[in-house]
């Protein structure tokens, strides 16, 4: 299942060569919620804001870099 990542307005993270921010949301892929949420705390430490299930109303609208792939 596919989560996305959102960040705070002081987020700012460097994962291999992308640079994540306020401006785009992180897309992980793992089975559950807490084992998102468990990825996203081992890439991104507490520096983030929230997880969501892709399929749930996220507004990707507000993202003007969209969505960023992270394996």
């Amino acid at each position: 299942m596919k989560f996305y990542v959102s960040f705070g307005q002081a987020h700012t993270h460097s994962v291999g060569s992308q640079v994540v921010d306020k401006d785009c949301i992180v897309e992980i892929e793992a089975p559950t919620i807490d084992s998102a949420r468990g990825q996203a705390f081992h890439l991104f430490g507490n520096k983030f804001s929230r997880i969501k299930p892709s399929n749930g109303r996220f507004p990707l609208h507000l993202y003007p870099r969209g969505v960023i792939k992270i394996s």
